[in-house]
């Protein structure tokens, strides 16, 4: 689907870095692992040609993407949960503090 590899980047940073997942209630547990980042990035621009600005924002399309889900979810619950699948009350609640903690963790 077009778009910007910066989504794509991002998205696997907010999805592979947190150990714990996004579905983890050990919210002050959640951060990201610099390790699983730097992997992430260096096996991709290893192959991918990117440009230079591309590349100077890969960091923060984690910090992005990992928001902008925060938000989403946040949505979703304040919307009882018309959008995600939940399977327990305030599950929307807690994806999006998961997130939020991911945020910060990345924001460093």
């Amino acid at each position: 689907m077009p778009g910007t590899v910066l989504s794509d980047i991002g998205d696997m940073i907010r999805t592979y870095s947190n150990r714990l997942g996004e579905e983890s209630k050990e919210i002050a547990q959640v951060s990201a692992d610099q390790e699983i980042i730097a992997n992430i990035i260096n096996g991709f621009t290893s192959t991918a040609v990117l440009s230079e600005k591309e590349k100077a924002y890969l960091n923060f399309a984690g910090q992005a993407l990992s928001l902008m889900q925060c938000v989403r979810f946040l949505t979703d619950y304040l919307n009882n949960d018309a959008y995600y699948h939940t399977t327990y009350p305030a599950h929307n609640w807690l994806r999006a503090q998961n997130q939020w903690a991911l945020y910060r963790s990345l924001k460093g």
